[in-house]
């Protein structure tokens, strides 16, 4: 036979599983907080595009697609990948209509980036969009104002 400490004892251990059990269950079926990404790119030492794994909010506030965008901008967080813009290039604009992502960039990005055209920035810009977004159709990017990449 147990004694009263033993039954206590027991009973909260017990207890304790219990409430244990019920945490891991409810962190497993709960939605994450994040959602990944792959970013792309280009390399000093590859002339493949290199991807890069971020894990981003899943409501921003600016809105997913804004959010990612303005990630890409900010640059590779690995040393041997080349930003895709110049470390100066602003954000003017960035949204959503009728499955077009529509992107304005300052004209910080006519001074390139280590030996990349405008137009590899762009197309590299375009894969890690249609990469990331399969539902976007077009892609339309203007610098200054002016769209120089539509498709």
């Amino acid at each position: 036979m147990q004694t009263k400490s033993e039954k206590i004892l027991s009973f909260l251990c017990m207890g304790a599983f219990v409430i244990f059990f019920a945490v891991s269950v409810s962190f497993c079926f709960s939605k994450p907080q994040k959602s990944r990404f792959l970013f792309y790119f280009p390399s000093y030492d590859s002339k493949n595009l290199c991807t890069e794994v971020r894990f981003l909010p899943n409501k921003p506030v600016q809105g997913v697609e804004k959010q990612f965008v303005e990630e890409l901008i900010l640059g590779p967080m690995t040393n041997r990948y080349i930003r895709v813009f110049p470390r100066d290039t602003e954000l003017s604009y960035c949204f959503l209509k009728d499955k077009v992502l529509y992107v304005g960039l300052s004209d910080a990005l006519l001074s390139g980036v280590d030996g990349l055209t405008i137009k590899e920035s762009i197309d590299i810009f375009r894969v890690n969009i249609v990469k990331n977004f399969t539902f976007i159709n077009k892609i339309d990017v203007s610098i200054d104002g002016k769209s120089v990449f539509e498709q």
